[in-house]
């Protein structure tokens, strides 16, 4: 009560009044949040101006957090955890894009994990899900793979709410010529047929950089794609998994050892959702990745940006 109350007290003052050490008193607090027999929340202001300001330049809704970056690759992990979960609750709150009824799908990633992770179950009603992407590596990065992550925001609403999801074996996508394998093109053709009902997608935005430990670079070298396959399209960025150029068309056609392992719904279906006036939505941040967000912006892949408030300023720079 002393720690929390209004004015609170430091840690000193309450060793102070109780005359016990002060490292007693951390103790006692640090087991009394393990306890949840108190919590600190924070409500932090977002910055309508440079909401309004990204919408003016680039004609998007954006949602702009107030989060920063940190140079350490820990501190990069925490920050993409935290945007996630302000989108989380964004995507939770009374300006929330989702609506009950709505049907939604998700794409993969370390950022869409953290989001799903971070959503409360029951929020909404009568929901349909499925997949914007499908990878055949599952078993190795099941943490991150679509099928899991989609089954699990599905768990979430499940009294009342569909989901379609789809988890083929490795070799099952493709044969050996490019084409959909018999067995698995019943379940792409209905992929596309969930995609063109759609309301809402939601994803990422990643880089196209091999060993940087992300989900996108294991995919690639699992796959056997080599960085000098990969920079000879000249990719800016990779979304649903697939590479795009500076028009944000697709690069996975001239990635045939990626297209085996990697199938989704396609740069150019979400450009068809945009122009729809459908909400694609990107949660994406940081200084490495602002080219990418513009691009992904300007050549029409998304719509709705939730991200921090360097990047904003960021993107903002570019246009002047």
């Amino acid at each position: 009560r002393l720690y929390i109350q209004d004015p609170p007290q430091t840690q000193s003052d309450i060793a102070k009044s109780l005359g016990i050490e002060k490292s007693t008193v951390s103790r006692l607090l640090a087991e009394a949040r393990e306890k949840k027999l108190f919590s600190v929340t924070l409500n932090l202001p977002r910055d309508q101006k440079l909401e309004l300001d990204l919408n003016r330049a680039y004609g998007i809704q954006a949602v702009v957090e107030p989060i920063f970056e940190t140079r350490s690759q820990k501190g990069w992990q925490t920050f993409t955890c935290l945007l996630a979960e302000s989108a989380a609750q964004h995507l939770e709150g009374p300006a929330s894009p989702l609506q009950s009824g709505q049907r939604i799908a998700l794409a993969c990633g370390a950022t869409m994990r953290d989001l799903v992770n971070a959503l409360t179950p029951g929020t909404l009603s009568k929901m349909s899900f499925s997949q914007l992407t499908v990878e055949t590596l599952v078993e190795e990065i099941v943490d991150q793979s679509p099928f899991t992550l989609i089954t699990t925001l599905y768990g979430k609403w499940r009294e009342d709410s569909s989901v379609y999801a789809i988890n083929p074996l490795p070799g099952t996508l493709r044969d050996d010529g490019g084409a959909y394998t018999p067995a698995y093109k019943p379940c792409r053709d209905k992929l596309i047929e969930q995609f063109e009902v759609l309301d809402v997608a939601i994803l990422g935005i990643g880089l196209c950089r091999l060993g940087a430990g992300d989900g996108f670079a294991y995919i690639c070298e699992k796959a056997g794609v080599s960085r000098e396959e990969l920079m000879r399209n000249n990719p800016v960025g990779e979304i649903l998994n697939c590479p795009f150029d500076k028009n944000g068309k697709s690069l996975i056609a001239d990635l045939p050892k990626l297209g085996q392992v990697v199938d989704s719904v396609g740069p150019d279906r979400l450009q068809e959702m945009v122009s729809k006036n459908k909400k694609v939505i990107a949660i994406a941040g940081g200084a490495k990745k602002v080219q990418t967000i513009r691009v992904a912006i300007e050549t029409g892949l998304i719509n709705y940006l939730i991200t921090d408030h360097t990047t904003a300023k960021s993107l903002l720079a570019k246009t002047n």
